[in-house]
């Protein structure tokens, strides 16, 4: 990791409060991100308003400067909402790049609405073929070319998470 480089981390946000814990580690200066879509909510008399609402349940990324693990270990220990930070096999943090970071960030667009999130295990199921996007709002993203539903998808997998993109498979050229 270079110098003033992130290290972004998947926390598992329980009890669906990862909207809380985001405005609090906000709040204390931590750079977060919670994926958002939109979905029609009802209210008290039963009419729909579009409203932004996490795209993935109890998921919420914290980014970390580097040397700053201990740090936020303690800022979620302090936390009225318990949350876990995802680990490897091996026990460590699973380790985020900002570059996965800044796919993950541009796919998760809530004003795309051709973005599908699924469990990580789901997206790796789907065979397909390595890519570079070279057209449109997604140019320069890489990922796996997959069909789901009939259409194409660029897969991207992040800790726990899959995302399937909609991407034309004309604007998909082979990766080197």
């Amino acid at each position: 990791m270079e110098e003033g480089e992130l290290a972004w981390y998947a926390l598992q946000v329980f009890h669906g409060r990862e909207e809380r814990l985001e405005g609090e580690l906000a709040s204390e200066g931590w750079e977060v991100f919670l994926p958002r879509r939109w979905s029609e909510v009802a209210d008290a008399e039963g009419r729909p308003h579009r409203r932004l609402v996490p795209a993935v349940r109890n998921l919420l990324f914290v980014g970390c400067p580097s040397g700053g693990e201990a740090r936020l270990r303690d800022a979620l220990r302090r936390s009225a909402f318990a949350s876990r930070i995802y680990v490897t096999v091996s026990g460590r943090w699973c380790r985020i790049s900002e570059r996965e970071m800044a796919e993950l960030r541009a796919v998760s667009d809530p004003r795309y609405e051709d973005t599908l999130f699924v469990d990580a295990e789901t997206a790796e199921a789907r065979r397909g073929s390595r890519v570079r996007v070279v057209r449109g709002p997604f140019a320069g993203l890489e990922g796996r070319l997959v069909r789901y539903r009939n259409r194409s998808y660029v897969v991207l997998t992040v800790t726990s998470l899959g995302v399937l993109v909609h991407v034309p498979k004309w604007y998909c050229r082979a990766a080197e």
